[in-house]
Formats: structure tokens, sequence, C-alpha cells
């Protein structure tokens, strides 16, 4: 069980934010050329049934606090929401201006793996792909409006405890950016 991780702490108001940066002196056009991105990533410390949580893998850096994430900001990746004793797994992107978010891919729970997978079709539409505990692949979920357009250079991971005082934890086991 090795990787990087994106942890909250215990106490409220609470996030972690992981970035790697592909360009940190001139932003690149991240988004352009068909770009596809992946990660592994193992769920821990998830207490379901109390608190809240939001948690963001993918291509663009999308804002994170302690009271959970902007998802408007230039993006393509997956997010979990934990709310009301449920934590689910989303496709999103937005342009700067809007998100455009999928209905739930599946719920998480604690120990659970997801491969995930985005490939981005030139300038029409993204294909998300999910694989959860090693089963069969998902089919394409594809989402159409809202493409980010301005320069990125950053993969980003993050999480929020959003408020609550509980820990919510992601392992990146794996990742990968290509275009």
């Amino acid at each position: 069980n090795g990787g990087l991780s994106v942890a909250t702490g215990g106490t409220t108001t609470f996030f972690s934010k992981l970035r790697w940066s592909l360009n940190e002196d001139t932003p690149i056009a991240i988004f352009s050329g068909s770009p596809a991105f992946s990660a592994g990533v193992r769920v821990s410390a998830l207490n379901v049934a109390s608190g809240a949580g939001s948690f963001f893998a993918g291509m663009g850096n999308v804002a994170a606090a302690g009271t959970g994430h902007t998802f408007t900001n230039n993006h393509i990746g997956f997010k979990v929401i934990k709310s009301a004793g449920a934590a689910n797994l989303y496709a999103t992107q937005a342009d700067g201006t809007t998100e455009n978010v999928s209905a739930s891919l599946g719920t998480t729970a604690d120990g659970d793996i997801w491969d995930l997978i985005a490939k981005e079709n030139p300038t029409t539409s993204v294909d998300y792909y999910t694989r959860k505990n090693g089963g069969t692949q998902s089919a394409a979920t594809n989402l159409t409006s809202n493409l980010p357009t301005a320069a990125a250079s950053d993969l980003s991971y993050s999480s929020s405890n959003v408020s609550s005082a509980f820990n919510f934890s992601f392992t990146i086991g794996a990742s990968s950016y290509e275009r």
C-alpha cells in the first residue's frame, strides 16, 4: 500500500493538496491535443456515516480549502462528495466559470480502490471510465459541455473535510498524463 497521500486531519476546516506541475514557469496547453489522465486511488479513513468531505483528482488546479472545493476552475477529472451518509464518485469538468458533472459513477467506502481514466476527444467532449476494486472497466461516461480552454500546467489531487471534524483520506498509487 504505497503511494502519495492527501488526507485531512480530524479537526474542522482541514484540507490537503498535491500539485504535480508539468511546467510551473509557463503554463502549457494541458487540455489540448486529446490528453488522457489516469489515476489509481485508494480510499482510506472514510467514515461514510459521519461528517462531510470532498476529493478531486485530475488535470487542472481545482481550488481546495477546509470548507470544500470550488469545482468551477478549469479542469477535467473526478471528484468524490461525501454527504448525507454516502460518498459518491463523479466525473467533472469546468471551463473556468461553470462545472459540468455526471450522475454518480458509484458509491465508495473505506478500502475501495478505483482506477480512474479521463480521455478528451479533440475539443468536443471527454470520456470518463472507472474500475472499482479490480472489477470490470465501465462503459464511457461522456460529458460534452464546459470544456476547459485556459492554459494550465498542473495535475492535482486534493481532499477536504468540508468543515467537519472527520478524516477524509485518499492514496494515489499511480497516475499518468499523456497527449
